[in-house]
């Protein structure tokens, strides 16, 4: 019974850790999104270049998060790696908008934005 009640234990500190690290995961995803729209919003120069890389340091620490709820919780690895394809699609997606946002043209950072991240975002992101 001792053995039984270890092993439940596990399993449940386990499925906490990583539903735990999956809640931070979604956080950093909606985290991604706003910096994308502080970035097109942003007239200073400097300020937007700091947003730039708070993008790049979102996305790993969003990696990060996902590959620990990976370890946690290997019975749910392939919908986390169907989020996580979804995630990289968005930044994927990101690239032109945060060009055409650092190069000044934030006409076309927002359209792009409207057309090809947003739709993405709500499919994965935001649910």
């Amino acid at each position: 019974m001792n053995r039984i009640g270890t092993r439940y234990n596990d399993l449940i500190g386990n499925d906490f850790k990583a539903l735990h690290n999956l809640t931070v995961a979604r956080v950093l995803s909606n985290r991604f999104a706003q910096l994308l729209y502080q970035e097109i919003a942003e007239p200073d120069v400097d300020r937007m270049r700091v947003v730039d890389a708070d993008l790049d340091r979102t996305a790993a620490e969003f990696h990060s998060s996902v590959a620990l709820a990976s370890a946690e919780g290997p019975n749910v690895v392939q919908k986390i790696n169907a989020a996580t394809a979804l995630f990289d699609q968005g930044v994927s997606d990101a690239g032109p908008i945060r060009a055409a946002a650092l190069s000044g043209n934030n006409d076309k950072a927002i359209r792009l934005a409207r057309e090809t991240f947003d739709p993405e975002f709500r499919k994965g992101g935001a649910r």
